[in-house]
C-alpha cells in the first residue's frame, strides 16, 4: 500500500517512527529531536503583520540583477531567484525584498508569513 505523505497523521507517524527506531540509534534520536524542537520553534515565530505589511514590493530593474563578468553569452545580467519557487524574477516582474536581503515573489512569501 502506498500512502500519500499528506494523508498520514503526525501522531500516526511517529507512532511509526519510535516502532522503528532502536533506542540505540543515537543518530535517528537527534533527528526525532531537532525535528520536534523546530516544529515547537516555529509555532511561536510567526511574522507581525505591521512588518510583512511594510516589506518593499518593487518592480525589478536591472540594478537588482548580478552582472555576469568573462562570459560569452549575450546576457550581461542574472535577474534574482525567488528563494522558495527557484524561479527567475525577471525585469518589470515585481519582487519582495526582506531585511535580510534576499528577494521572493509577493505570492510565494506571503502563505509563508
Amino acid at each position: 500500500m502506498n500512502l500519500a505523505v499528506d494523508s498520514v497523521p503526525p501522531s500516526l507517524f511517529m507512532t511509526n517512527f519510535n516502532s522503528q527506531v532502536s533506542p540505540d540509534d543515537a543518530m535517528l534520536e537527534m533527528v526525532r529531536r531537532i525535528s520536534i524542537a523546530e516544529h515547537e520553534k516555529s509555532q511561536n515565530n510567526a511574522a507581525c503583520p505591521e512588518a510583512v505589511k511594510n516589506l518593499a514590493i518593487i518592480e525589478i530593474e536591472e540594478k537588482h540583477c548580478k552582472r555576469l563578468t568573462n562570459t560569452t553569452s549575450w546576457k550581461k545580467f542574472e535577474p534574482p531567484t525567488c528563494a522558495i519557487c527557484v524561479d527567475l524574477i525577471n525585469l518589470t516582474q515585481k519582487g519582495m525584498f526582506v531585511p535580510c536581503g534576499h528577494v521572493f515573489h509577493p505570492d510565494c512569501l506571503r502563505p509563508w508569513f
